[in-house]
């Protein structure tokens, strides 16, 4: 037997039931349901403890990995040795073998018991040696030579530090058993960042998306998770929304609510069962998804169309510069002319109705989403971020409660076009802050103090903002409905536009002002209007359309 400290004892006793009671159960289901085994919506229930928030049916995952997960982890074969090193990485305290086949998980067969043997010594040292690929070399002719273990076949090995499980546990305990989201969420974002940081998650080989993940939370990232866990939630409006997943074969539905700060995600593939059948098509099964859920509202995917887009993202050298964001614009942008077929927003948007697009034609407004010009969008989208912050830039955003004080700072910088890094100030220059937007009470003139002070430290920071914390929800709440199923009408864009005035001044506070608050401030509703009619004139490719003069109209 391996010879434990009191640390490696206790985080393994931890992890032993947090982590790995629920994931042998998960594979023990697995492998029963893929051996045709009927399991009923309870026994397909898994407790998960570490997010107690979430209520999983098994088949749900299964459904997923059956079609995608060679695609998702860029490997032929899942099968996984999982090596858990002690407290100084030198050796190996904990290990064990997951079966995979066809898509699907059905053995796990720990190996705490031969930690003794050579083969773990040998291991050790090739880790110690950073010599993965050797590594996977040795391990997998070990496996073939072990009666009881020769019908697997390695593709994948993982290693973790004892330290690993340490990082999230800590961040589940001061979460109050992951009961306080904000404070969860800020703490997991440390914990990334320290694993990373010292090597205690590695893979042979890397699947995808680590690299981005590795490369976000430890060079990007540096943030004080005591001064960001009260920001997080507060942007996130009550939700009530089914998620509808269909595939030619099957579909399945996944519901979350969020109320009072409480979070909820359930599954249920039995009820998406009974709803799905060949050929029902996106638009009906989002519909039934939403009333059976009796959310209020259900967005709905392709998934073999989501599982492209998310590997696009995934593939894609990580950090993107403006270059590699164009294309990628270029690639979302035209997805959403193929809306009902590969993405779909229940209940049906307003402005895919012929009588909207009817009545929209007669106020001038000519919405046809099939002509959507992606190649503009994409274009606008790149002259703004360059207009606004430019290739190099430091933004800093200082965001307050209602009575103007300070609770978050944050500087965001940028190089080359690309996010460059995120993070709060020491503690001593936040309290220099605080200090200013106590003392102050004219919010804007705060603004341009802060920002004034952060030059000796930071350098030249090209923009301030000053945003109350309370608006936050409202905004999200209100950019939520702009994209819903009211997006088209023309009252809504203005009711909008009417909540952006009254924020300037009195929740927005910017220094200098950028331009957007000049033309907010200046412009009327009827030059409104007629600058919505320009926009949507060349955002949908309307030829029949007179584009007005902006600059006679004095909107540029």
């Amino acid at each position: 037997m391996v010879e434990l400290s009191d640390f490696e004892r206790d985080t393994l006793t931890w992890g032993s039931r947090y982590v790995k009671k629920p994931w042998a159960e998960m594979v023990d289901k697995m492998g029963r349901i893929g051996a045709g085994e009927e399991l009923t919506k309870d026994e397909r229930m898994v407790e998960l403890e570490l997010v107690p928030w979430m209520h999983f049916d098994i088949k749900v995952a299964m459904n997923i990995t059956t079609t995608y997960l060679y695609d998702l982890l860029k490997l032929p074969n899942a099968t996984m040795f999982t090596i858990i090193l002690g407290e100084k990485g030198k050796r190996i305290i904990w290990a064990s073998m997951e079966h995979e086949e066809n898509g699907i998980y059905q053995e796990f067969v720990p190996l705490k018991d031969r930690l003794d043997e050579d083969w773990a010594k040998k291991a050790a040292n090739l880790i110690v040696e950073n010599r993965l690929e050797d590594l996977f070399t040795y391990l997998k002719d070990w496996l073939s030579k072990q009666p009881a273990l020769k019908h697997m076949e390695l593709g994948l090995i993982k290693i973790a530090g004892i330290q690993f499980f340490d990082e999230f546990r800590k961040a589940w305990e001061l979460s109050n058993k992951a009961t306080d989201l904000g404070t969860m969420l800020a703490y997991m974002i440390e914990a990334f960042k320290n694993v990373f940081e010292n090597n205690w998650i590695m893979f042979e080989p890397e699947p995808y998306g680590i690299n981005v993940l590795r490369t976000l939370f430890l060079e990007k990232m540096t943030l004080n998770p005591e001064m960001i866990k009260n920001v997080l939630m507060s942007m996130l409006p009550d939700l009530n929304m089914g998620i509808a997943l269909l595939s030619k074969e099957w579909g399945t539905m996944v519901k979350m609510e969020y109320k009072d700060e409480a979070l909820t995600i359930e599954t249920d593939q039995d009820v998406a069962d009974d709803i799905f059948e060949p050929g029902i098509g996106l638009k009906k099964f989002t519909d039934k998804v939403r009333k059976k859920f009796k959310a209020k509202t259900a967005l709905g995917f392709d998934v073999s169309a989501l599982i492209k887009l998310v590997l696009k993202i995934v593939k894609s050298p990580f950090p993107w510069d403006v270059e590699k964001i164009d294309k990628g614009m270029n690639y979302i942008m035209p997805g959403l002319k193929t809306y009902g077929t590969y993405w779909y927003f229940s209940p049906e948007l307003i402005l895919a109705k012929g009588w909207v697009k009817w009545l929209m034609r007669r106020f001038g407004f000519d919405i046809n989403l099939a002509r959507f010009s992606d190649w503009w969008m994409s274009e606008v989208f790149i002259f703004a971020y360059l207009n606004a912050l430019g290739m190099q830039f430091k933004l800093a955003t200082f965001l307050l409660d209602d009575d103007g004080n300070l609770e978050t700072a944050l500087l965001v910088e940028g190089d080359e076009g690309h996010l460059k890094k995120i993070m709060t100030f020491p503690e001593k220059t936040f309290n220099e802050l605080k200090q200013i937007f106590a003392s102050e009470k004219d919010h804007t003139e705060a603004v341009g103090q802060a920002k004034f002070a952060l030059w000796k430290e930071h350098g030249w920071i090209k923009y301030a903002i000053g945003l109350k914390i309370s608006i936050l929800q409202e905004m999200v709440e209100r950019i939520l409905k702009l994209s819903g199923f009211i997006l088209a009408l023309p009252f809504r864009t203005l009711f909008f536009y009417f909540f952006l005035k009254r924020m300037l001044g009195k929740n927005l506070y910017m220094a200098p002002p950028l331009p957007l608050e000049k033309v907010l401030k200046d412009i009327g509703i009827r030059d409104m209007m007629k600058l919505g009619k320009a926009v949507m004139a060349v955002m949908f490719d309307d030829p029949d359309v007179e584009y007005p003069d902006l600059v006679e109209a004095n909107l540029v």
